[in-house]
C-alpha cells in the first residue's frame, strides 16, 4: 500500500512518540510505530500510484496551499478484533477543503484507491496503537491516556508520499517524498 499523508510538526511528533514508548513499556503494544514510524494524518491510500502524476499533483498542491492549523479532540477507537486507538482530528473547514483538493488533484493517479479515505468515510486521525492492541489490552491503554489533554493545535506544513517496503502483511512504511506547503 502507498498513501498521501501530512507528517506532524516536531512538537507533536515528540508527543506521539512519547505515547508510543509508554504503550510499549506498559503493555508491549508496539506494532504501529515499528511499521509506520512517523506520526501523520492520511488523506488517501492506494495499492500504487503513477509516480510522475503523483509528484506533479503533490507539487502543485503544496505550492498553492499555505501551512494551516488543525485541532484534535480526544481519543477514538476503530472497533474490531484488532482495534485501532487514535487521537481524533477535528474535520474542520480548512482540513476538509485540503482533503478535497488532494483527492481532486490526484484524480485517478492511484490504482485500487481505498474507499476508507473518500470524503464520505474519511475520519482524520493520528494512530497511537494498531495491529497488536487487543480488546483485552485496550481498556488499560484507555485508562492510562483518558485523563490527558488531547486538545492539540497541530501545524500542518507538508504533504508526503509514503510506501510500504514490501507486500508482506507486517511490512514497514517509509516516506518516499515530502512536499512543503509554500503558498503565502
Amino acid at each position: 500500500m502507498e498513501a498521501v499523508v501530512s507528517l506532524l510538526d516536531e512538537g507533536h511528533i515528540r508527543a506521539v512518540e512519547e505515547i508510543w514508548a509508554e504503550l510499549r513499556r506498559k503493555f508491549d503494544v508496539h506494532a504501529a510505530p515499528e511499521r509506520v514510524p512517523f506520526p501523520h494524518i492520511t488523506y488517501q491510500g492506494a495499492d500504487s500510484y503513477d509516480g510522475k502524476r503523483l509528484d506533479a499533483a503533490l507539487d502543485h498542491i503544496a505550492g498553492s496551499v499555505a501551512p494551516f492549523t488543525i485541532e484534535t479532540a480526544g481519543l477514538g477507537i476503530f472497533t474490531g478484533p484488532l482495534p485501532v486507538l487514535y487521537i481524533s482530528v477535528v474535520r474542520g473547514p480548512a482540513l476538509t477543503d485540503f482533503h478535497r483538493r488532494v483527492w481532486h488533484a490526484l484524480g485517478d493517479a492511484g490504482s485500487n484507491i481505498s474507499a476508507l479515505y473518500n470524503s464520505e468515510h474519511w475520519m482524520p486521525h493520528i494512530t497511537l496503537a494498531q495491529w497488536d492492541i487487543t480488546p483485552e489490552t485496550l481498556p488499560y491503554a484507555l485508562r492510562l491516556l483518558a485523563a490527558r489533554p488531547f486538545s492539540w493545535q497541530v501545524s500542518l506544513t507538508n504533504l508526503a508520499y509514503v510506501e510500504s517496503e514490501s507486500d508482506a502483511p507486517d511490512t514497514r512504511y517509509r516516506v518516499r517524498s515530502r512536499y512543503e506547503l509554500t503558498a503565502p
